[in-house]
């Protein structure tokens, strides 16, 4: 019997996406679209992440690492870092800093390319029937719905890729093709199924990551081939001795929540007391943020206006729950100034703004006590209840009164500087954690001492030589 050529839909999209990821790492993309040729670069996103590298206190791209970005720590099959790289966002911020050129205006055929790759995938991995957080192709195929006219206009666009390698000579890459095969075969799926009459159809549920977990489980305590007779007894093994977890490690696969394979650690732990902190009498020196470039400074501000209007949506979610009062004195009705650039840029829907737009004194406010975290947290960080150091600072600095209504207690200023303290810990934590790792290279120029120390630890203690190649010197 012919195979299906949408058979493992979802999983195929996932590993085109890293193909081509990997293709163009060292080679051009040329495309055409409206008959004008194009060209998309891996040199374009290394600008862009060095671009956002130099903020000293915030980043525009907080998910991208060097394990997305420099080809020499690049995990060449792992989906995730491949998914993150052609999405909306690093798309949106790459044409928006082509256009104001400060990277290579020729930057937008990139941003462009990897827009096309992220709604491509989306439509070819879809789990939700109503649009969610603006993912519009994220959605469930259905007879009218907008997948089938990208997938029409997607086959146009593939039918005039090529990559091109340094020497300028076109390179025959079967991942092209195959993309062209996929989207052909749920276009067939998707009318055969409307014929017996299914309505709707999810296209991430077409995958076998269940059993690619559990057989990559039982290889790792049985055989490569095991019999019937192994697989039992390896799969009894894998049960009480704690070995299957939630997501097979290595594997190229989503995560898998069936309860009946989860572990049985819960059931043999015990609880422990946590031994109290000592108390530390001595502060390391405060982090001094040095001058920055006009680009660099401009980003910033662009960075924490957004940071602003994401802050707005948090707290109004949580705490102001719509309340007109409050959302007036915070937001701004004028969305036209030069500080909403970088938000507008970000807009899913420019026709249908789904972003916050802070007002001028709020964001200033926000701007003030991002940059008053930055100074403070390096030197309390090895302090117990740093949380609450940094939001006590917050709240004997700034007047926070003027963010609500009277309708709201004083106890909405502590809620609101708790939300940001939270935001930023996140990020410190976060950014320390993949200095450890080597998802981080630290600045040549870089003074905080807990970075240097997370530095120094993982070029010790890291596996691998590191390798200093002409794209980690951030």
């Amino acid at each position: 019997m012919k195979k299906s050529p949408c058979k493992k839909g979802a999983q195929k999209a996932q590993i085109y996406t890293t193909c081509i990821r990997n293709n163009l790492i060292t080679k051009d993309l040329t495309f055409s679209t409206n008959g004008i040729k194009k060209t998309a670069k891996w040199e374009h996103l290394i600008q862009l992440y060095q671009a956002d590298s130099f903020i000293p206190d915030c980043k525009m791209l907080p998910r991208l690492t060097d394990a997305h970005v420099i080809p020499e720590k690049l995990p060449k099959m792992k989906v995730r870092n491949a998914c993150q790289v052609f999405s909306q966002r690093v798309s949106a911020i790459m044409n928006f800093l082509a256009s104001k050129s400060i990277i290579d205006p020729g930057a937008a055929d990139t941003a462009e390319i990897f827009l096309f790759f992220d709604k491509l995938f989306d439509s070819l991995n879809g789990s939700f029937d109503k649009v969610v957080d603006g993912k519009i192709f994220r959605t469930s195929v259905k007879k009218n719905s907008i997948h089938h006219q990208l997938w029409m206009d997607s086959l146009k666009v593939l039918s005039t890729m090529k990559f091109v390698n340094k020497n300028g000579k076109a390179v025959s890459i079967p991942t092209i093709k195959n993309w062209e095969m996929t989207i052909r075969g749920f276009q067939t799926l998707s009318k055969a199924l409307h014929i017996k009459g299914i309505q709707s159809l999810l296209p991430r549920v077409l995958n076998q990551d269940s059993l690619e977990n559990l057989f990559g489980g039982i290889r790792s305590v049985g055989c490569s081939n095991p019999t019937c007779s192994i697989f039992m007894s390896s799969y009894k093994t894998l049960l009480l001795n704690n070995l299957v977890s939630s997501h097979s490690p290595g594997a190229n696969c989503e995560d898998f929540t069936e309860g009946c394979l989860l572990t049985y650690k819960n059931l043999f732990s015990i609880r422990q007391e946590t031994p109290e902190m000592p108390l530390l009498s001595c502060d390391l020196p405060e982090q001094v943020i040095p001058n920055q470039l006009d680009t660099t400074q401009y980003l910033r501000d662009l960075t924490h206006t957004f940071i602003s209007g994401y802050i707005i949506k948090k707290i109004n979610k949580n705490l102001l729950k719509n309340c007109k009062t409050c959302l007036k004195l915070i937001c701004s009705n004028n969305t036209s100034s030069e500080n909403y650039e970088l938000l507008q840029a970000r807009e899913y829907q420019p026709s249908r703004p789904s972003l916050k737009y802070p007002a001028p004194s709020f964001g200033l406010l926000v701007s003030k006590i991002i940059v008053n975290i930055t100074q403070c947290l390096p030197s309390v960080c090895h302090h117990p209840k740093i949380k609450s150091i940094l939001i006590d600072k917050i709240l004997s600095n700034f007047n926070l009164s003027i963010l609500h209504c009277p309708k709201h207690d004083d106890s909405i200023q502590y809620k609101i500087a708790e939300c940001i303290v939270n935001l930023f810990l996140h990020f410190r934590c976060t950014e320390i954690n993949r200095i450890l790792s080597g998802k981080r290279k630290i600045k040549h120029n870089e003074k905080d001492p807990i970075k240097l120390l997370a530095n120094s630890w993982y070029e010790k203690h890291s596996k691998k030589k590191v390798k200093i190649g002409k794209f980690n010197q951030v």
